[in-house]
């Protein structure tokens, strides 16, 4: 079971522990919603037993049949943190077509620059910067989260070229 506070999914998702989601239901973060998880596989190591199987060979049985090995009670809790907000798109990001269908926007990604500039922030504590996935988070933020001592972060000082302050996965 993990024990850490910040699982790295993939770029711009992330899962957190109940600490910190409880010190974003604190602060009454707007720009975020949070969803349950349920774990199936943390690590990079296979599962060294068998699936579990009921006697009549059908899927939908192995709720009566197999009795759950961890109690949900002692299971740490994780969720889903879905950032809402995102920042104005950066220098060069301006869509060459646009679908006339589902609204899906083209870039030339040899002019986007892949950058946080002060012009392109929007307000919010936390966000994702338009067109990367990468998720910023403000000093305010920054200090709280901070103060909690989470697991499976980094905190980077902002580089000259604007950024707010960013998480990242190690």
């Amino acid at each position: 079971k993990p024990t850490a506070d910040f699982l790295w999914c993939y770029i711009g998702s992330v899962v957190v522990s109940e600490r910190v989601k409880a010190l974003f239901d604190a602060l009454k973060v707007a720009s975020v919603r949070f969803c349950p998880v349920s774990l199936r596989k943390v690590g990079t190591r296979s599962a060294k037993l068998p699936s579990p199987i009921p006697s009549t060979g059908e899927p939908e049985h192995i709720i009566n049949e197999v009795r759950v090995r961890i109690s949900p009670k002692s299971a740490p809790r994780y969720y889903e943190m879905v950032i809402l907000a995102k920042s104005k798109p950066p220098p060069g990001a301006t869509p060459t077509e646009v679908c006339s269908i589902c609204g899906a926007k083209t870039l030339d990604w040899s002019k986007r620059r892949p950058i946080m500039l002060a012009s392109m922030w929007t307000g919010d504590d936390i966000f994702l910067v338009d067109t990367t996935g990468y998720i910023l988070v403000t000093d305010k933020l920054r200090k709280h989260l901070e103060r909690l001592c989470p697991t499976n972060v980094e905190f980077k000082e902002p580089p000259p070229e604007g950024l707010i302050g960013a998480i990242k996965s190690m």
